[in-house]
């Protein structure tokens, strides 16, 4: 089953470097340019898939729709859904956000996000991935 990242990025000259990134490091692309339906009690952002149900990796922008996405993650978070990671992408990060990002084991990014920081961080989520699927097999 190929890797599968939700993008949510409304800008296209921001999106387009992005999805390059993740083509390149093999993921399929779930992209959405809004929030709706994603931030809703009944609704897990994680498996939000249409396709497969396999979201790997979700890469965002921060502020979409009005809506703030670390507010809709904790609530996420809350509920249980802590099996795909996270990136969110934010013109600033105050630091008392920043540690609220890192509690929810967020990567939060100062946009403008370059491809090279982008790849930087999937290839860390990837290498994870690595060693827990090892453990798993050792067992």
């Amino acid at each position: 089953m190929p890797r599968t990242a939700l993008l949510i990025e409304a800008n296209p000259i921001l999106r387009a470097p992005l999805e390059h990134t993740l083509i390149v490091r093999g993921y399929r692309i779930c992209r959405r340019t809004s929030l709706l339906g994603y931030c809703q009690p009944q609704t897990s952002i994680c498996t939000h898939d249409p396709d497969d149900n396999g979201i790997r990796a979700i890469v965002a922008d921060r502020f979409v729709d009005g809506a703030d996405l670390l507010a809709c993650v904790e609530m996420q978070r809350a509920r249980g859904c802590t099996r795909c990671h996270m990136a969110l992408m934010a013109d600033e990060w105050p630091s008392r956000d920043r540690r609220r990002a890192e509690r929810l084991g967020i990567h939060a990014m100062t946009a403008p996000v370059f491809p090279g920081q982008l790849d930087r961080w999937l290839w860390e989520i990837e290498q994870q991935r690595r060693r827990a699927d090892a453990g798993v097999r050792a067992a």
